[in-house]
């Protein structure tokens, strides 16, 4: 693990613990094999397995949708953040704030 990948996974950590708090139980990290930092989280909130997708300064989540995952843009209307915005603290705080919204609504 480089630098680059601590500071990810550690913003991811650090953001998921302000918005579920012990409600989010993170699964072992995957590293992908690339010249670069890569990697797949999983976790479980509000017993919905969820994928947290890093790829070179995006972060991508995805939602178990019928056994299958869907990414979080293609089942929510809410505004979720850009590009590498994705991975700022204010975007990532958007997000996973927008992620708890579907899966709260996911759980009714």
């Amino acid at each position: 693990m480089n630098q680059f990948d601590e500071k990810y996974i550690q913003r991811i950590k650090d953001t998921a613990e302000q918005v579920w708090g012990k409600n989010c139980d993170f699964g072992e990290t995957v590293f992908r094999d690339a010249p670069w930092c890569e990697f797949d989280w999983p976790a479980i909130i509000h017993g919905i397995n969820v994928q947290f997708m890093y790829e070179r300064g995006l972060l991508g989540l995805a939602v178990e949708v019928d056994g299958k995952q869907e990414y979080l843009e293609r089942i929510t209307q809410l505004e979720l953040s850009d590009g590498f915005d994705s991975c700022s603290e204010e975007g990532m705080k958007n997000d996973f704030q927008v992620l708890d919204a579907v899966l709260k609504g996911m759980r009714e």
